[in-house]
């Protein structure tokens, strides 16, 4: 089963390529990093690394199949998952959720944070389940711009250790 071939490691620099790769459209590239401009360029995830920490490749074998990182890490209270994006063709088998346990695991156990945070956009439907699925709830809500200018509904999620499994 590839799921066994599966591996979290920290982000190299020669992993860049290959991450930018991950955002196939300029709708895909919204959904996981708002901010972005289409196509998404090594140096805009440059500006990433300068800004974020714990970023992270999902690989398979020599294949990187996704990629995430944290964001606004408050010592002693909390911290966000960012940029979470599985490859198209590995969605669905369970990777996302593997990374997100992952990335949890960072937030909770590595840093020692009680709170972890994560934002989606209402439509993105399979992302709200997956998040529901792993105990997050909804903390607010604001609006955004998509690139063809209509409005998206982004959702804050957060999850409290003490409802972590």
């Amino acid at each position: 089963m590839s799921g066994d071939r599966i591996r979290f490691r920290a982000a190299l620099s020669d992993d860049y390529p290959s991450i930018c790769k991950l955002f196939t459209s300029a709708e895909e590239l919204f959904l996981a990093f708002p901010t972005a401009r289409w196509p998404f360029t090594l140096r805009q995830l440059h500006r990433i690394t300068e800004q974020r920490t714990d970023l992270t490749v999902v690989s398979d074998r020599e294949d990187t199949i996704g990629f995430a990182d944290l964001y606004d890490l408050v010592p002693r209270r909390q911290a966000c998952i960012g940029n979470v994006i599985i490859k198209n063709t590995r969605r669905g088998q369970g990777t996302g959720k593997r990374l997100l346990e992952y990335m949890l695991d960072r937030i909770f156990n590595h840093h020692q944070l009680p709170t972890a945070m994560i934002a989606v956009f209402e439509d993105n439907r399979p992302a709200f389940r997956l998040y529901r699925q792993l105990g997050f709830t909804v903390a607010g809500r604001e609006t955004r711009q998509r690139p063809d200018g209509q409005d998206a509904v982004l959702l804050q999620m957060k999850l409290a250790r003490i409802s972590h499994r």
